[in-house]
């Protein structure tokens, strides 16, 4: 099995790094580290959506594009925005 990263997968991967730091503001950090669960203060989560959404990694409706640049999913729940959407899951 080969599990190393292409140059376009890492190129993804420092854009990704990049993004969050440039967005990722210290309040946020602060309010996840206090919030007891994964859902921070609405204003601090819908500021974060919204960064996202301004650079087209997540929709309004709120379903996040997963597909990694090769197509692949990835765990950073981040793609970029001709990435194909994920499938849906269905409950049997």
């Amino acid at each position: 099995m080969d599990i190393t990263f292409s140059a376009e997968e890492r190129a993804f991967e420092a854009e990704v790094r990049e993004f969050i730091a440039q967005h990722l503001t210290p309040e946020m950090k602060r309010a996840q580290a206090l919030t007891p669960s994964v859902f921070s203060d609405p204003e601090i989560g819908i500021a974060w959506q919204k960064s996202l959404h301004k650079k087209g990694w997540a929709r309004r409706d709120g379903r996040w594009n997963m597909a990694a640049p090769t197509g692949r999913r990835r765990s950073a729940g981040f793609s970029r925005p001709s990435a194909p959407a994920p499938a849906r899951l269905r409950s049997t």
